[in-house]
């Protein structure tokens, strides 16, 4: 019968070195919490000068907003699944090429409402 360690969690976390990597990972986390929700926030401070540019009202901004609120959360529905069973690397290219190539078809929109159709993608 073969012997078992065992091994404290909390000791083996206290002795762990906090330099390097670790560290580094952690200000990575920290600076995409605090950007994180950067972009909805100043979307309202940008929407009159968008409203002034298109020439509409300020309401008629929100199916983009709302749009854009949706496909986030879509494509956390859709990509959460996919980064579980491929791997996180694969759900990040798929989110990167999917904005870029959103962005781009976004950019041309002469009416907010194609801008909404297109922000959701």
């Amino acid at each position: 019968m073969a012997l078992t360690k065992f091994y404290c969690a909390g000791a083996v976390v206290d002795s762990a070195r906090f330099w390097g990597l670790p560290s580094l990972v952690m200000a990575c986390a920290a600076l995409v919490m605090v950007l994180d929700g950067f972009d909805i926030q100043i979307i309202g401070f940008a929407a009159p000068a968008l409203a002034a540019d298109l020439k509409i009202e300020r309401a008629a901004l929100a199916p983009a907003f709302a749009a854009s609120l949706i496909g986030m959360a879509l494509g956390a529905f859709a990509l959460g699944p996919v980064g579980d069973r491929r791997g996180r690397r694969p759900a990040i290219l798929v989110s990167i090429v999917t904005f870029g190539l959103g962005t781009l078809a976004t950019a041309p929109a002469l009416r907010i409402w194609k801008c909404s159709s297109r922000c959701a993608s």
